[in-house]
């Protein structure tokens, strides 16, 4: 038996309507920042179920970066698309360059 109900950030921000109206197909999801930021690129075979794993943000399953993560979404956009086994040029501008390896006494390290 729970004393308080585990937190709900989105729910609060976003309603309950945007997450029973968010589609079953596969596709990709941006969180943003009040800014406009993006803070997370992701992608699911059923939006609707990817997004309902981040209603409740349950402190004892959730590590602090995500509880962080969903504390900072102010907004998320959805694009329906098929989804391909690798990734998408779209997210192509939004990582960031990967880092050069740097040698350590023969062994191969990255940053």
């Amino acid at each position: 038996m729970l004393l308080f109900a585990d937190p709900r950030p989105l729910v609060e921000r976003l309603g309950r309507e945007f997450f029973r109206q968010a589609p079953k197909g596969a596709g990709v999801y941006l969180m943003r920042d009040a800014a406009g930021a993006v803070l997370y690129v992701g992608k699911a075979k059923n939006l609707r179920q990817r997004l309902a794993s981040y209603r409740v943000a349950n402190p004892d399953r959730l590590a602090r970066q995500q509880l962080r993560l969903l504390r900072a979404v102010a907004r998320i956009e959805l694009e329906e698309e098929n989804l391909v086994p690798t990734t998408p040029s779209f997210h192509a501008p939004l990582l960031p360059p990967p880092a050069p390896p740097i040698l350590f006494l023969g062994t191969i390290a990255r940053l």
